[in-house]
């Protein structure tokens, strides 16, 4: 690859020039009603836009609001799963000989997500313009990433953008079915102990104030746990305790995630804490080290140097461990080491993954080796999430059982108590 490409294929600084949204209704020439979004600077361009796409009658055309703008972005996400399945039909209409525009068509009309949609229409204009559809995809980074982009523009820049597409879609639906299983895995944990908690609140807060005032008028000394259930009882029930407690845990949360998102260290602490919990930091870990495995094999297909390739895997993956292994990756490849050396100066990556990577240094068979690694713990993920999930099942019934059977003993104690004193 000549340096002028490499050089052009760097990751890029995003335009700085303000996009607004317009809703749009026009009628096209069978009379039919349309209605849609467009990404553009201003209503000239607006105009322009729609006149281009061969509707003439505008019946309305106004800027969105940002709290309408806000709710598109919040109501309309791109879902890693929409992705991937957007990047195949495109990748396939590509392979099928469709030119470039007719795609965009079939896409701005046939997507199931709105903002896939609008995004294929302003593409169409771009290249009407004479612009690269990577340009147009890289106006909305939120959508796709900066690896996503760039696969993008060596598809362009080599004439192999059918098949650049192909293994970009095959790498973003295997990335999406390995976070998919593991997020399928932990839903009906969650599920069952949201519902034991809120069995438990219902049963404190409804039921047992019921028997609280039999209770309290019976001369009996009172079993501690019964005891305890009145004063969690009492508490629970008194605003000044409730509403406290609800804008600590709102305020926690957003704080949490607000951290997780901004600050890298934040977020390499919290993965660090993950890794190194005893069952679940073994699958996290093995997680992190398929996806990576993936990307570079992924940059080893498309045939991008490994150097940039680095810089796209870094600004794509979503972990700030990963994104740590990229930067000592990248300074020793500047120094001329291989990426067995950098692996192997790595405290993160186990002796496998090392001994793998530098047999395939030395057989010429990185990429193949690599391929079979990512699917050896893609695998071994997969397992594992089932064993935890089959273990995690009896011991959420477990602590369901217990503290319905705490409440319910410190309710019938006390009335067995007095039951058995009148015998």
């Amino acid at each position: 690859m000549n340096e002028s490409l490499v050089k052009d294929l760097k990751p890029q600084k995003k335009s700085q020039e303000k996009k607004r949204i317009f809703h749009y209704v026009v009628q096209d020439s069978y009379n039919r009603v349309i209605k849609g979004l467009l990404l553009v600077k201003d209503i000239a361009e607006a105009r322009r836009i729609l006149h281009s796409f061969g509707y003439d009658k505008i019946l309305s055309l106004r800027e969105l609001s940002p709290l309408e703008v806000s709710w598109i972005h919040f109501w309309h996400r791109v879902s890693d799963k929409e992705l991937a399945i957007f990047t195949r039909e495109m990748a396939e209409m590509f392979k099928s000989g469709l030119p470039i525009m007719r795609v965009l068509e079939l896409l701005a009309s046939e997507s199931i997500n709105p903002r896939l949609a609008l995004i294929a229409m302003t593409a169409k204009e771009y290249l009407r313009n004479g612009l690269p559809l990577s340009k147009a995809f890289a106006e909305f980074p939120d959508i796709f990433s900066d690896l996503y982009v760039g696969m993008l523009r060596l598809g362009e820049a080599t004439g192999e953008f059918d098949a650049i597409l192909s293994e970009l879609a095959d790498y973003l639906t295997a990335d999406f079915e390995l976070k998919a299983k593991l997020k399928s895995s932990l839903t009906y944990p969650f599920i069952v102990l949201t519902f034991a908690i809120l069995l438990v609140w219902s049963l404190v807060n409804f039921i047992f104030p019921k028997f609280t005032t039999i209770i309290q008028g019976l001369d009996l000394e009172l079993p501690i746990y019964t005891k305890i259930l009145m004063k969690i009882a009492h508490i629970s029930t008194k605003p000044e305790f409730l509403i406290p407690f609800l804008l600590t845990l709102i305020v926690g949360i957003t704080l949490f995630r607000a951290l997780y998102r901004g600050s890298r260290t934040f977020r390499k602490l919290v993965e660090s804490i993950l890794s190194r919990l005893p069952v679940i930091g073994g699958v996290f870990k093995k997680l992190l080290l398929a996806r990576f495995a993936k990307a570079i094999v992924f940059v080893f297909k498309s045939g991008l140097p490994l150097m940039i390739g680095i810089d796209y895997i870094k600004v794509s993956m979503d972990s700030a461990i990963i994104k740590d292994l990229c930067d000592k990756i990248k300074a020793i490849l500047k120094e001329g080491g291989t990426l067995s050396q950098a692996i192997a100066e790595s405290h993160f990556f186990p002796p496998m993954f090392k001994a793998v990577v530098e047999a395939g240094e030395q057989v010429g068979e990185l990429e193949g080796m690599l391929s079979k690694l990512a699917d050896l713990y893609d695998f071994e993920v997969k397992t594992e999430m089932g064993i935890l999930v089959n273990l995690l099942e009896p011991l959420i019934i477990f602590i369901l059982g217990g503290l319905v059977g705490f409440v319910l003993l410190g309710v019938f104690s006390p009335l067995i108590t007095l039951i058995s004193n009148i015998k």
